[in-house]
């Protein structure tokens, strides 16, 4: 069984895993009893969230804005995970409770990103970019400019103001959240794809991984 993703969820320690068979699995660390001790993973949950390969995965960070210190709230994490089978599903990680089932695209779901705990992101093969409210579910934007490349990875500002989004029509991209429109497009020449990207903490610096696996770094 091979996980194709893998991340910390905030708040208290959990770790996730999408794997190809469309399933996914959460553990919780356990605390050492003694100093002596090393501390174990449980196993929490185990669900058959997708009909075929699990793709992408997200957690919710409520930790948005001025205070990006503050500690995301413990139980009422959002879990996203995206898949061939074009579906996203979303559960509460506390109670493990499926929240939503999102049926927009027309393709494989490659990335996801959570705004805050308000919005989720969600970019497909289908080159779609898309964007959910978390109160309702319901799809409140759409951006365009990747079709007909696939949208590779997505990653929100700390601020949760913009947003970057990579593809393999080989463009970085920018986009204003509060408005749902582009900001900026930027090609990388020498690259045929690019396949991810991430803020730093503090929103400053940005980094780009290209199809030779370059780290390329932004400021």
């Amino acid at each position: 069984r091979s996980s194709d993703s893998f991340l910390h969820a905030p708040g208290k320690m959990h770790i996730v895993a999408a794997c190809y068979d469309g399933s996914i699995h959460g553990w919780d660390r356990v605390a050492a009893s003694t100093d002596d001790d090393e501390a174990q993973l449980k196993l929490m949950f185990a669900y058959k969230s997708h009909l075929s390969c699990c793709k992408c995965m997200a957690v919710s960070n409520n930790a948005i804005g001025p205070n990006t210190n503050a500690r995301s709230k413990v139980g009422l994490e959002l879990l996203a995970s995206g898949g061939t089978d074009e579906v996203i599903r979303v559960y509460r990680l506390g109670t493990r409770v499926e929240l939503a089932e999102l049926m927009e695209h027309e393709d494989s779901v490659l990335s996801l990103a959570f705004v805050g705990d308000k919005f989720l992101l969600s970019g497909g093969n289908d080159g779609k970019l898309l964007l959910w409210r978390t109160a309702d579910w319901n799809l409140i934007g759409s951006f365009k400019g990747h079709k007909p490349g696939p949208v590779t990875s997505i990653a929100v500002h700390p601020s949760g103001k913009v947003a970057l989004s990579t593809s393999l029509d080989n463009s970085l991209r920018m986009w204003n959240l509060e408005t749902c429109r582009p900001a900026s497009r930027q090609r990388l020449s020498g690259f045929r794809t690019l396949s991810e990207v991430r803020w730093s903490p503090k929103g400053d610096t940005y980094c780009v991984v290209g199809d030779d696996r370059t780290l390329m770094f932004f400021s």
